[in-house]
């Protein structure tokens, strides 16, 4: 999808579904992306954005048994 915002700019939206499986999360819906097909002429600068941007979520799993 690909949404005019600015005269002359463009934005590209990615969406997907995703499901929060017992064994990790699994996207079912949407298109493949392959950010190495791609090339920006612009990059982050902020170092606090930076490092939000390369933040990996960690899956934590939790089982409560109920007697």
């Amino acid at each position: 999808m690909c949404n005019v915002t600015v005269a002359g700019e463009f934005v590209a939206q990615f969406k997907f579904t995703l499901l929060l499986m017992p064994n990790g999360p699994m996207k079912i819906t949407g298109l493949t992306f392959d950010e190495s097909l791609y090339e920006s002429e612009n990059s982050v600068t902020d170092e606090e954005m930076k490092v939000a941007a390369a933040y990996k979520p960690q899956v934590f799993h939790l089982y409560i048994q109920i007697n």
